[in-house]
């Protein structure tokens, strides 16, 4: 959130080219208040899904090598939680490439658009790979559990 609010910011002070030139200000108070919405709206889908579909406490019993192994897990009925926070997070990805996309052709010394590119494309790009591995490879609860850490 905060570096989506630096870069809107360099963007809307220096980058912006229009007609008619007005001195734009964007005091440290308000981008300190354009940083809330992102993680307060992450506090409501997690508040919504946490009243609406709460996990419960699942045990299961294996047997592993002569020994057994109680599993305590917590699950949702549904998989809307997820697939909520998979849009969540990929609309944050593609705004954070929008954001870089429209800096790009900032002078270097205002901000750091290649590496904001650089770094979104990491990160869409692990988030694909780990979304394929994690709905299409059948892998064991611990296997899961490492790949949703």
């Amino acid at each position: 959130s905060p570096l989506f609010v630096k870069v809107y910011r360099l963007w809307k002070i220096v980058g912006q080219t229009t007609t008619n030139v007005r001195r734009t200000k964007i005091t440290n108070m308000q981008a300190a208040l354009y940083s809330v919405p992102i993680p307060a709206l992450q506090a409501v889908i997690l508040l919504i899904f946490s009243l609406v579909d709460p996990p419960q406490r699942t045990e299961t019993v294996e047997m592993e090598g002569g020994a057994m192994v109680l599993n305590i897990l917590c699950r949702s009925e549904t998989d809307a939680f997820m697939i909520t926070q998979l849009v969540f997070d990929i609309s944050l990805v593609l705004m954070g490439c929008l954001l870089a996309f429209v800096s790009r052709n900032m002078d270097s010394k205002f901000g750091e658009p290649k590496q904001m590119i650089f770094s979104m494309y990491n990160i869409a790009f692990t988030g694909v790979i780990l979304i394929v591995l994690f709905l299409a490879v059948d892998v064991e609860e611990d296997g899961k559990r490492m790949l949703q850490a």
